[in-house]
């Protein structure tokens, strides 16, 4: 029996940044703590795997992107951050869709986050 595809998903959960994210003036002033978690949808091909990083795709790679997005400037919207996350992680070819969620997590005493959840697709071309 051979194994040819494996459709895999990468998770990154709980990732943690200060953040200039918001609409309101206080939001502007100062960074606030930004949840993120994702599930990445892959698939790539058994034969070709090698034991070879290089074949996959890398978390530290979508890591490392997000924290450069989190000192890129201010954005207003959790749903923009959103699709900024979800652009990097489609921008790899093996990776065919994302479920990313961002929550803020200090705007309200009494509870613990706000935010949004969202799956994107690649484009069929």
């Amino acid at each position: 029996m051979g194994i040819n595809l494996n459709h895999s998903k990468i998770v990154i959960k709980d990732l943690v940044l200060p953040w200039s994210i918001g609409v309101f003036t206080h939001e502007k002033n100062k960074p606030q703590r930004v949840r993120i978690n994702l599930i990445i949808q892959t698939k790539y091909n058994t034969k070709e795997l090698n034991d070879n990083i290089k074949n996959v795709i890398s978390y530290a790679n979508i890591v490392d992107g997000i924290k450069l997005l989190s000192v890129s400037g201010h954005i207003n919207l959790v749903e923009t951050l959103a699709q900024k996350i979800a652009a990097l992680c489609l921008s790899y070819s093996l990776v065919y869709d994302v479920l990313v969620r961002v929550e803020k997590l200090d705007v309200y005493e009494n509870v613990e986050s706000v935010g949004i959840e969202a799956k994107y697709y690649r484009a069929n071309d």
